[in-house]
């Protein structure tokens, strides 16, 4: 017996199924859609750019009144040179009062590394190595030196507050030999005020420098022999 041929139908129930869910779900989003169809946007546009201005505005405001409590806060970090000067002036105001003191001050302008080194009369060394701040190192005396800085510019000091009457031999040293000419500034501090010394050198080739002798009378008047 010839098996009969199928007939084949285009159009079957599941395509027409899936074409009456197609037009179900356009319906339904026209439906949605249908209160937003001709209406003007240009009035809510404004209403949320006129909220993202305020906002903005508010945001920029807060962070300033932030930025000014960060600073009323945050206590100015003097520079060396300021932290120098008030001593230097704490200490003149002493010297006033009758007390003897010294302080004696360097500063360079070159990229290198130079340690201010004090000798006192009673052959106490203070450099980098034996700075005493703290009195760590000299319990008995109150003389200090400031840290030490690795590389310039830079600015260096050593202070006395009750500077003993004597010599103070003041030289600088740097760590490595020097491959040029270092001018330094040197200042003393003493009973009578500020005196500028004459800049001192160092060499190249070398790496130390004398600054000379600094002497402190019973009455802090101060003497300088280079």
């Amino acid at each position: 017996m010839r098996p009969q041929r199928r007939a084949i139908e285009i159009f079957s129930m599941s395509v027409l199924d899936m074409f009456a869910s197609a037009l179900g779900a356009f319906i339904l989003i026209a439906v949605i859609l249908f209160p937003y169809f001709g209406r003007d946007f240009t009035a809510d546009r404004a209403r949320s750019e006129q909220t993202v201005t305020v906002r903005s505005e508010t945001l920029k405001t807060a962070r300033e009144r932030l930025t000014a409590l960060e600073a009323k806060q945050t206590p100015a970090r003097p520079s060396p040179e300021g932290a120098a000067a008030c001593e230097a002036d704490r200490l003149t105001c002493e010297s006033r009062a009758g007390t003897t003191f010294l302080m004696i001050s360097v500063d360079w302008q070159e990229p290198v590394g130079i340690d201010l080194r004090v000798t006192d009369p009673q052959g106490a060394v203070f450099s980098w190595v034996k700075t005493n701040r703290g009195g760590r190192d000299y319990p008995k005396s109150r003389a200090w030196l400031s840290v030490s800085v690795q590389t310039g510019p830079g600015l260096a000091y050593w202070i006395d507050p009750r500077a003993a009457p004597g010599a103070y031999a003041v030289d600088l040293t740097t760590q490595h030999t020097l491959d040029r000419d270092v001018a330094v500034s040197v200042a003393l501090f003493g009973h009578a005020g500020k005196t500028v010394l004459p800049i001192v050198v160092l060499k190249a080739g070398t790496n130390r420098a004398s600054v000379g002798v600094a002497t402190v009378g019973a009455d802090g008047a101060l003497v300088f022999t280079p």
